[in-house]
């Protein structure tokens, strides 16, 4: 048969195979789950883009509108900065 894997019991090619196939179902496995890491990933830092641009477009239409209210009568601040 094939070498002892106990004293009393020898590793066949049907165990060998069994074990190849527990094996290549486990790689499987957590591949898949690093798939959808990797997809969960992707529509997360889109749903940051996302965000990112509307901020930014929400900035730009207000910025005039707050460098009227710090520029107002004086005020000490004389610009602002969105970032």
């Amino acid at each position: 048969m094939g070498a002892p894997l106990l004293p009393w019991r020898q590793v066949g090619a049907e165990d060998r195979q069994g074990a190849k196939d527990a094996y290549f179902a486990h790689v499987a496995a957590f591949n898949g789950k690093i798939e959808e890491l990797a997809r969960q990933h992707e529509r997360d830092a889109e749903q940051v883009a996302q965000r990112r641009r509307r901020v930014n477009a929400h900035a730009e239409v207000r910025l005039p509108w707050l460098s009227a209210v710090f520029m107002y009568e004086g005020n000490t601040f004389h610009s602002v900065t969105i970032v």
